[in-house]
């Protein structure tokens, strides 16, 4: 869970700029710096503003349950934000994106009931590690996979559909 949510999270830095700059937004790198920044924070924004409301579902309809509707809506959205055609367009998914990651707490707490007193510190290390290597492992793929029939031409070259949507792979 940790990991999927940070690599959710992270897997566009590389290039978010850049779908910004190519959806016209700003008149001035300034311009595009700003509205980048908005779009970052997105995620962030709504996964704050859900995280109680996850934790309220996970207690009515089971841990399972909620952690499972997370990671498949934010490997959904992860895929359609590489899809977006306009500013608006990737700024109703990057919120999409934040209400999956909102069920990071529910992770979390699910810590708890796998973990005795035994291992409970080594659970939670694992779980901090897991966070980091999403974060990283994000940045990674988003930069390697970006634009892959521009950057891959032997293999994507003529792939229609990475022509069309440059940031759908990542």
């Amino acid at each position: 869970m940790m990991l999927g949510e940070f690599l959710s999270a992270n897997v566009s830095a590389p290039w978010v700029l850049f779908m910004v700059q190519s959806f016209n937004t700003g008149e001035d790198e300034a311009d595009v710096g700003y509205w980048t920044g908005v779009l970052c924070s997105m995620f962030f924004i709504t996964q704050f503003a859900t995280s109680l409301l996850w934790a309220t579902a996970a207690e009515k309809h089971g841990r399972r349950t909620i952690i499972s509707i997370s990671l498949l809506g934010m490997a959904v959205t992860c895929t359609l934000f590489g899809t977006s055609r306009s500013y608006s367009q990737a700024v109703v998914i990057r919120l999409l994106q934040g209400v999956f990651g909102g069920a990071v707490g529910v992770g979390r707490s699910n810590v708890a009931n796998v973990a005795d007193v035994t291992n409970e510190g080594r659970a939670y290390a694992i779980m901090g590690f897991a966070w980091g290597l999403g974060g990283v492992a994000g940045a990674i793929v988003g930069g390697v996979f970006e634009s892959p029939a521009k950057n891959y031409p032997a293999l994507f070259g003529k792939v229609q559909l990475f022509i069309d949507y440059p940031y759908l792979l990542p």
